[in-house]
Parts: structure tokens; C-alpha cells; sequence
């Protein structure tokens, strides 16, 4: 029988819900969680900018590439993907159902390879964490 997988994530939260056969009840297989996401920037990069030296003697200043939330938040998507990958390898499910703030959602895609991307079946740009489980399952189909 297929066995569908629900994730429901969003920066700092992603459920993972399975469902085998069209009729059954969503079933909690995972929960993430990334309390750095939540915290603000000011807590997550030291207060002033980093100082290099240069081949010329002088010295300049580091800036980040990205800001720390948003590090933080691609860290998570990694994290997320790596599980699902490790899951499909052990063929724990069939389908893939994402369901993420549309921000989020852009960095699962980014972080997603080949083989989990070829089992998401429908992809829904919204975030559900906060919603009931028991009004999920009318909500992702």
C-alpha cells in the first residue's frame, strides 16, 4: 500500500505526517524543531564585523555573505532534506506532500536533490504549523 508523507514546516518547526491509504489518519513520524531560527540576529552574529589582513599589509573587514537568520534557516532546510533522504533510502514512504512558508519552501527546493524531488507530488507554499492536526489532512489535499 502507499505511504504518503506530509511535511509541515516552516524556519523553526517542521512535522513530519505519514498517511498510508487514501482513507487513514495522519500519523506524526518526525517532529524538527531549530530554536536558533526563532532568536534574533543580534544573537546569532557577534556585534561588529570580522577584520582580515590582506596580501598588501592593509587590513579590511569581513562581511557576511548572508544575514544569521537567514544562515540558520538554510542550515534547518538542510537538515529537513538530509532526513528525507535518509528516509527514502530506507523506503519509509511512496509520495511527498511540502508544506512550507513560501520563503522556507524556496530553501527546501534549493536544498532538495534529484531523488526526493522525484517524490514530492504536490508542493503547497503556505504555512500549516500552527494549524490543528485534526483540520491538516483537509487542508493538504
Amino acid at each position: 500500500m502507499k505511504k504518503t508523507w506530509f511535511v509541515i514546516s516552516n524556519a523553526a518547526t517542521a512535522r513530519i505526517y505519514s498517511q498510508t491509504g487514501q482513507h487513514d489518519k495522519l500519523h506524526l513520524e518526525k517532529e524538527l524543531n531549530h530554536p536558533e531560527s526563532r532568536m534574533k540576529g543580534s544573537m546569532l552574529a557577534s556585534d561588529r564585523p570580522g577584520h582580515n589582513q590582506t596580501s598588501g599589509g592593509g587590513h579590511g573587514t569581513y562581511v557576511e555573505k548572508s544575514e544569521p537568520k537567514e544562515f540558520e534557516a538554510e542550515r534547518f532546510a538542510a537538515e529537513i532534506i538530509h532526513y528525507l533522504d535518509s528516509a527514502r533510502v530506507k523506503n519509509s514512504f511512496d509520495d511527498l506532500v511540502i508544506a512550507a512558508s513560501p520563503h522556507f519552501h524556496g530553501l527546501l527546493n534549493k536544498q532538495m536533490n534529484k531523488h526526493v524531488s522525484n517524490l514530492v507530488s504536490k508542493h503547497i507554499e503556505i504555512d500549516l504549523t500552527q494549524t490543528p492536526e485534526s483540520q491538516l489532512l483537509e487542508l493538504l489535499k
